[in-house]
């Protein structure tokens, strides 16, 4: 797993504005910025702040649980075989490793298997020696018909020439945003 090379080409995920893993105007939010890669992978590459640890310059295990089951579930919906956003039905971590904040961390997600709709994806975290610290997997269900145009309408994409995931665009629909 992981971009490699400097050919590779990020093709960014929208985001909503209050999302506490990649709302930009979360106050409190992590603030991250998902991408995907040519294969469809989906990463993020954040540096944590230390009012996220949990004990003693450690991550909080809800904090990575919370950036993989976002990754993850885009990776569903950018992977898979459905044309809708996903919610998630499971998800299991095992933490390998303690996350420190203030770090460069890496993130990605794969897809496993698509069946009937339903997405299975597989994540990690990363440091920036390669050293696997947290695994997770997950399951990720369409979410209901009613709820998709409500889903859509809370995405946004900021339009500063970033290059944005074709099937993310097309299925989720975003606004455009303003920078910052």
């Amino acid at each position: 797993m992981g971009l490699n090379s400097l050919n590779d080409i990020e093709y960014y995920l929208p985001h909503s504005t209050t999302c506490f893993v990649c709302g930009e105007a979360n106050e409190i939010g992590l603030k991250c910025r998902f991408f995907a890669d040519e294969h469809g992978h989906v990463h993020l590459n954040p540096v944590v702040d230390r009012r996220y640890s949990g004990f003693m310059d450690v991550v909080h295990g809800g904090i990575q649980s919370a950036m993989l089951d976002e990754a993850m579930g885009w990776c569903g919906v950018i992977q898979g075989d459905s044309e809708e956003f996903f919610f998630t039905r499971e998800m299991t971590l095992k933490f390998r490793k303690s996350v420190r904040p203030m770090t460069p961390l890496f993130i990605e997600t794969s897809l496993i298997d698509s069946k009937r709709g339903i997405a299975f994806t597989e994540g990690e975290i990363r440091d920036d020696s390669g050293a696997v610290l947290t695994l997770a997997s997950g399951v990720f269900a369409p979410i209901p018909k009613e709820k998709m145009a409500e889903t859509q309408n809370a995405l946004l994409f900021i339009d500063d020439g970033r290059l944005y995931h074709e099937k993310a665009m097309r299925i989720c629909k975003p606004k455009p945003g303003k920078k910052g």
